[in-house]
């Protein structure tokens, strides 16, 4: 058939035996395996091979049974599971799986012919194919499951098959309820004395009797057959969603792989223990993520783990440890990331943070908590080399924005010597959750219900000016508050504090707001619908869905919600609030200017364009921006060097410029970072909200 992908099943066998094959030879690496596990690997080695012969492939083929080659005298213990051995499985595997994404691409010629020639022994890829995999689009199934969902779908038709029980009545209801209309009509006309009327009454009375008696009749079953569609109807959504929960320990394999690897190039010694693998995700949420935990597994190593001299000389073992732990907690689950290496250096990254002029550069009080912010934020690295692992300051910022998509958010505790641990929270599924339905500023709204801690009435007059907006007192302590409609960019008519409202108490990592609406509707279950990119919400919007009336909803996002409230921006649309942060976008391209201008003046920036770098600097030298937003590729002077020239003029070096672009290898990163970039966004996976949470760090 045109347009099927003839290698579809193949794709989907080849990465469960790759993921199979790459967890045993890490096991062998550890000697953990034994020699029936060598056994397990040769099968799986071999069945790879067939699979490749079916779909006629025949140089992946040869790299499978090279594979067997390498582990076959490992089977009968006569060798050990040596070094060199071990990288040369791996990166047969790295080569394999790289030949599998080509197939049907238009390189793919090039990639296998590339692996076919290959001369000298290659080692394990400094970036595995198990680092890079591709979004999980394809989960199984167990067929029982599916039967259940299907015998769901059989229940809810019967039942709403059996609502038509109760229309024969509803209609010989509404004939007699006519007839009644009849006689009341004519009773006037037709009653020639008094016992006519007292005949024409008493068959009214009969008429209304049996009408009431078979409305009754008709609601009682509609109501049963009512309750029992939703119920069947609830069950099947249950088994729906969970078709799309994959376990977490699909995860563990990667991140072992990107920790070893990390480790053997950087000369350490690390060793990965997992938990919690049982615990099941929505593949959406786990592809997220995944890109996060990379991130923080590949920090861990980079910049916690010591070499192992440094280690042995603080009394530590030589092999750092690095553990990932997940756990469920209500709608949502726990995942630590956590090593036992030097933990984060305050000092120096105060340091990095100031020559970057993203913090004072001393003479100030400073927390934990601000720090981690700063981090967040992007472009701060204590690593002088920016190579593959480190030194490009991006790390926890990558990771933040991955959590961010979902609503997550997290969390760091760190102590010198001993180590950092980070605690991410995700929601289990994005497709529905119980939301918290509100009204603000005309706009009808649903919040996440396990973002809200409580709903309190604000009077006339309890609110009170607070650092940069306003506040309210809650349990001894202080609150900030902001009307929601201003979030959304609405004005708020006259002043907060001269009405009444209901407050929403919302928190997300560890801080709290209070978000200011009309009224609160109730709760119900939302089932999310995204919002496409180009659509210009505001930041604080994650979603829609539809009511029980069909009417849409906006969801709030409370992590956007929380970070825009506590720093101070949510003000710039109001009456009398500062001035709009002039921004400005250089680009040469006319539908990523004029994107990037509606998103950012919707949320309440003034935005100035340039075609170029040239006439971006002209303009900069008379119009004192507070935010660049580059492009990289374009004619004249790319992105990098605007970047580069801003950085080393005196009026422009403290000026944030984010890069916007294209290109995401790791090369290009590299040189953003050199170049002085705060923060790169790649176009492939722009998300509005996104760019407008890290505009928002970088100017707040």
């Amino acid at each position: 058939m045109a347009g099927e992908d003839r290698y579809k099943y193949f794709r989907i066998e080849s990465r469960e035996l790759l993921e199979a094959l790459s967890s045993g030879v890490l096991e062998l690496e550890r000697g953990e395996a034994e020699a029936p596990a060598v056994g397990r690997l040769l099968r799986l080695a071999h069945t790879l091979k067939g699979a490749c012969r079916v779909v006629r492939q025949p140089r992946l083929a040869e790299l499978a049974h090279e594979l067997e080659d390498l582990l076959g005298p490992l089977r009968d213990g006569g060798k050990v599971a040596e070094r060199v051995r071990i990288d040369r499985a791996l990166a047969l595997l790295d080569e394999f799986g790289a030949g599998v994404k080509a197939l049907d691409a238009p390189a793919a010629v090039a990639v296998l012919e590339a692996v076919s020639r290959r001369q000298e022994p290659a080692v394990a890829s400094r970036h595995p194919a198990a680092q890079e995999e591709e979004p999980i689009e394809t989960i199984r199934v167990e067929l029982a499951e599916l039967d259940g969902l299907l015998e769901d779908a059989y229940e809810a038709s019967v039942q709403t098959s059996a609502l038509r029980v109760g229309l024969p009545q509803l209609e010989k209801s509404r004939r007699l309820v006519e007839s009644l209309r009849e006689q009341l009509g004519g009773r006037g006309a037709a009653a020639a004395g008094r016992q006519r009327v007292e005949l024409t009454l008493s068959r009214v009375r009969e008429l209304a009797a049996q009408a009431s008696e078979l409305l009754e009749r008709g609601l009682a079953a509609m109501r049963a057959g009512v309750d029992r569609v939703e119920r069947e109807l609830a069950d099947f959504r249950g088994r729906a969603s969970h078709l799309r929960l994959v376990p977490v320990a699909v995860l563990f394999h990667g991140l072992e792989r990107a920790a070893r690897d990390a480790a053997r190039s950087l000369g350490r010694e690390v060793d990965v223990t997992t938990s919690g693998g049982e615990v099941r995700l929505d593949a959406h949420v786990l592809a997220a993520l995944r890109e996060a935990l990379l991130h923080l597994v590949r920090n861990a190593v980079a910049h916690g783990v010591e070499p192992p001299a440094a280690r042995l000389a603080a009394g530590k073992p030589a092999c750092g440890r690095v553990r990932i732990s997940v756990s469920r907690e209500r709608g949502e689950a726990r995942v630590a990331c956590a090593d036992d290496g030097r933990g984060l250096d305050q000092e120096a990254i105060w340091r990095a943070a100031a020559a970057r002029g993203l913090a004072p550069a001393s003479g100030e009080s400073r927390t934990l908590d601000e720090m981690i912010r700063v981090l967040m934020r992007g472009g701060v690295s204590t690593t002088m080399d920016a190579d593959h692992l480190s030194g490009r300051g991006i790390g926890l910022a990558a990771a933040q924005e991955s959590l961010a998509r979902l609503g997550g958010d997290i969390e760091v505790r760190s102590v010198p010597g001993q180590g950092v641990t980070f605690e991410l929270r995700v929601p289990i599924t994005m497709s529905a959750l119980t939301a918290l339905d509100v009204a603000a500023g005309g706009v009808e709204l649903s919040i996440p219900l396990d973002a809200v801690r409580q709903v309190v009435r604000v009077g006339k007059g309890e609110l009170f000016e607070s650092g940069d907006g306003l506040g309210v007192t809650h349990e001894g302590g202080v609150v900030t508050f902001v009307p929601l409609s201003r979030l959304l960019g609405r004005d708020v008519p006259g002043h907060p504090r001269e009405r009444t409202w209901s407050a929403v108490l919302v928190e997300r990592a560890g801080r709290r707001v209070a978000l200011g609406v009309d009224r609160v509707q109730g709760i119900e279950n939302v089932v999310v619908r995204s919002i496409p990119a180009a659509a210009g919400t505001s930041p604080v919007v994650a979603g829609a869905s539809l009511d029980a009336a069909g009417n849409p909803r906006l969801l709030v996002d409370p992590a956007a919600a929380v970070e825009l409230a506590s720093s101070g921006m949510a003000v710039t649309n109001s009456p009398g609030s500062r001035e709009p942060l002039p921004v400005l976008i250089v680009d040469d391209s006319l539908t990523t200017r004029m994107l990037e201008q509606s998103i950012l003046e919707t949320a309440g920036y003034r935005v100035h364009l340039a075609t170029s770098g040239e006439e971006a600097l002209q303009m900069a030298g008379q119009t004192r921006y507070s935010l660049f937003v580059v492009d990289v590729e374009m004619p004249g002077m790319d992105g990098f060097e605007f970047v580069e020239r801003t950085r080393s003029h005196p009026d422009f070096r403290q000026v944030p410029a984010i890069l916007v672009t294209s290109r995401s290898s790791v090369q290009d990163l590299e040189r953003g970072s050199r170049a002085g970039a705060s923060a790169y966004i790649v176009k492939s996976d722009f998300d509005q909200n996104v760019l407008l949470r890290k505009i928002r760090e970088l100017v707040s």
